[in-house]
């Protein structure tokens, strides 16, 4: 819970900067804004997709629940905290300020790194090696790099 409650904080600060009427950002840095939040927002719905009916707000085992490693999760263990994190820049590039982003993001990172431990040790105690083995190629957050051709 603690982990959902820093997330909202930080949208929180970010939306904030609007009560204080300030200028709003250049018109370019908005649709730069507009452009990361309809990416966040694309792998939301394939993140989503690949979890099917094992999505959920709190992390939970079903029975039969499965690993998922396709589509984003092919690439980064969290994909939905990853585009709430893209989504979150995007709307602090539309409706805030650095100053608030600022602020907002080691909040959500926060509240991210809590939320996925939890997450992962749920998966661990489940899936044992199997998600060791998954881990050690998915990133957290961004998709680890290529290892180096010999």
């Amino acid at each position: 819970m603690v982990g959902m409650v820093l997330q909202a904080l930080a949208y929180s600060v970010v939306w904030s900067a609007q009560g204080l009427h300030l200028a709003p950002p250049p018109a370019p840095v908005r649709w730069v804004g507009v452009v990361v939040n309809a990416g966040g927002a694309a792998v939301v719905w394939a993140a989503v997709r690949h979890l099917g009916k094992q999505w959920a707000l709190q992390a939970r085992v079903l029975e039969g629940h499965e690993l998922v490693t396709s589509g984003p999760y092919a690439y980064v263990r969290h994909p939905i905290y990853s585009a709430m994190f893209l989504m979150l820049i995007g709307t602090g590039l539309v409706v805030s300020t650095w100053e608030h982003l600022a602020v907002a993001l080691p909040l959500f990172l926060a509240g991210t790194a809590l939320r996925t431990r939890l997450e992962e040790r749920l998966l661990r105690d489940v899936f044992g090696e199997r998600f060791e083995a998954y881990r050690r190629t998915a990133g957290w957050l961004l998709p680890r790099p290529a290892p180096p051709r010999n």
